[in-house]
């Protein structure tokens, strides 16, 4: 069995690869770590990969909004609970210290090579997620 570090160097590749073969923007931040910019039909959907040679485990992060004012964190927190129920992959989360709420999902790929297809799936659920919901939580927070 390949050892943690080739696993993650072929992940590091072939996310790299995925994102070439779709023309998203996307700048490899770290070794680990890939910011991506992916064209919706309204707007820039900003995405986060990270992955974790050791755990074998990639994570990505989007976020929707940078700051939740601290009054409205209930209401928040309850909209993402209602939206995460329905969602089958992924969850929406609040970070109530920083005010921040965004989209998260992890994928392993313990004891399987990393493919293509994991990532095109994170993407593309990730995406149909944030276009789906982002929009209704910004509306949430800032009216019209």
């Amino acid at each position: 069995m390949p050892t943690a570090a080739i696993m993650h160097g072929q992940a590091v590749s072939i996310l790299c690869e995925v994102l070439e073969k779709n023309d998203i923007r996307y700048e490899l931040t770290n070794s680990s770590c890939i910011n991506c910019t992916v064209t919706d039909t309204d707007e820039d959907i900003d995405m986060v990969f990270h992955i974790n040679p050791s755990k074998m485990l990639v994570t990505l992060y989007s976020p929707v909004i940078r700051s939740v004012p601290e009054e409205l964190s209930g209401d928040i927190s309850l909209a993402l609970c209602m939206i995460n129920h329905t969602l089958t992959d992924g969850t929406f989360c609040i970070d109530l210290t920083a005010g921040m709420v965004y989209f998260k999902m992890t994928a392993s790929f313990y004891n399987s090579a990393p493919v293509d297809s994991l990532f095109e799936y994170m993407l593309s659920a990730a995406a149909d997620a944030m276009d789906d919901y982002s929009p209704k939580l910004r509306k949430l927070v800032w009216g019209q």
